[in-house]
């Protein structure tokens, strides 16, 4: 196929450089899947139509082979073992289907390159990057170990140490490099493809400044531009270092601001959050994705539906240009019936205010209480109010001269709620049809009058 123009790829937009644009018109993100390695599972398109029809347009799909049925990059040789000189047809022609089904339907794919989780533990006795597994280095020559049994998070895995600047593997940096251009020569013809060089990294920024180089370097020898950020692991100064290095990094995946994890942020801390990882933007906005969003898991309780409905919500409102409902681990929605509702409640709200338009307020509502409404605004024009739990919220529209039409959307079913009319130039209470949650779009009303 052929190359898009640069108009055509995703890229930050160049009215407001904090979402997307695609095929040159600003788009906002929102999926959800089952699986992660989309491109390795046999109802890929199945699952692509059921986004879609939800309204979504946003998956992850990590280069991962770790899974029962998954295949591997590399060919095997009569003996068993792979050759990581020789690809496997099968695993890259599941990938090039995956880029061709997306692109028809308009779906932007963020690719996760490495996963920690696919070289350590017991995924590691299987890996083709294992020394016992390849016919093309040995234990000693790679500087490997049969056995990496602590959880990835300890960074004793030195697959993850290859690049000059850290320990410089000459003989194993040579095949990763070798697989990223192999994933490129797929990738790079399209338009609708983000890059995240890693799940969940947690080492040095040297390994992901190395990739970052390289991306960048690949792709404009193939005469386009590419989007690359870092995952990196529980650590905000990490993702502060993403922020500060635009050069490098042209987006920032902000997804463990609103992880399950105890040392995450909930309710209103994630908005704050949120809004201060964005405000560190000013100097070099850019757009903040969230791909793998979970409710609850072992370390937090609770109803992990009404959680992750309300981490979608206050995403969407503090800023992110990009959400997707993490795979259906406990704890996540997936593309279950409770994701797709919160993602068709998400376009209707898109259709009545597109969101890229306002900016969060919430020194707009009167009375509030911790984590009881958010507000975005173009004052005067449009407001997107969301109340996690019902009850009421005081909205000031005292320099704002009405009458404004409100209409609410129920994110539980994805449907359009009441409509009624309210009064500008004043404080006007507003309350939610019942305790659940409810966005009301809320829009100037411009019909001469009678």
């Amino acid at each position: 196929m052929n190359a898009p123009n640069e108009t055509q790829r995703i890229r930050p937009w160049q009215e407001n450089a904090r979402y997307w644009q695609y095929k040159g018109r600003p788009v906002l993100l929102l999926g959800g899947s089952r699986e992660d390695n989309l491109f390795q599972i046999p109802d890929v398109e199945e699952q692509l139509d059921t986004l879609v029809a939800a309204g979504g347009n946003y998956i992850r799909n990590t280069m991962s082979d770790r899974d029962p049925g998954d295949h591997r990059a590399f060919a095997r040789t009569p003996n068993g073992k792979h050759d990581l000189t020789r690809w496997n047809p099968e695993y890259w022609g599941r990938f090039a289907r995956l880029l061709e089904l997306t692109a028809k339907r308009d779906i932007v794919v963020q690719i996760e390159i490495w996963d920690r989780f696919d070289h350590s533990t017991q995924p590691w006795q299987s890996d083709p990057y294992n020394p016992a597994n390849n016919v093309n280095y040995s234990f000693e020559q790679s500087g490997f170990e049969p056995d990496y049994p602590e959880h990835p998070g300890k960074n004793k895995q030195p697959f993850f140490k290859t690049p000059p600047t850290m320990e410089d593997n000459t003989v194993v940096l040579p095949f990763q490099q070798a697989f990223v251009r192999k994933l490129l020569s797929h990738s790079l013809p399209y338009g609708h493809v983000l890059y995240c060089i890693d799940n969940e990294y947690g080492g040095s920024e040297a390994w992901s400044d190395y990739w970052a180089d390289f991306l960048h370097a690949e792709a404009r020898n193939a005469g386009c531009a590419v989007e690359v950020t870092e995952m990196f692991d529980h650590d905000f100064q990490k993702m502060e270092y993403v922020i500060d290095h635009p050069e490098r990094y042209t987006y920032v995946e902000g997804n463990k601001i609103m992880a399950p994890q105890k040392w995450a942020a909930h309710g209103e801390e994630q908005w704050h959050r949120t809004r201060r990882m964005l405000e560190r933007m000013n100097a070099n906005p850019r757009p903040f994705t969230m791909d793998k969003m979970r409710g609850t898991s072992n370390n937090v309780k609770g109803d992990h539906v009404s959680i992750s409905r309300g981490k979608f919500w206050r995403g969407l409102l503090a800023g992110y240009s990009a959400v997707r409902f993490h795979r259906p681990v406990p704890g996540s929605l997936g593309i279950s019936r409770e994701a797709q509702n919160c993602i068709r409640a998400a376009r209707k709200l898109e259709s009545a205010i597109p969101l890229w338009e306002l900016e969060p307020r919430l020194d707009l509502l009167r009375e509030r209480r911790a984590d009881s409404a958010y507000l975005c605004a173009k004052t005067g024009d449009a407001y997107a109010l969301y109340m996690p739990a019902g009850g009421t919220a005081v909205l000031d529209l005292a320099e704002a001269p009405g009458p404004y039409a409100l209409r609410w959307i129920d994110t539980g079913s994805g449907e359009w709620g009441a409509e009624s009319m309210i009064e500008g130039a004043t404080f006007t209470r507003i309350a939610a049809p019942d305790t659940g949650h409810w966005v009301a779009a809320i829009l100037k009303d411009t019909r001469p009058s009678p």
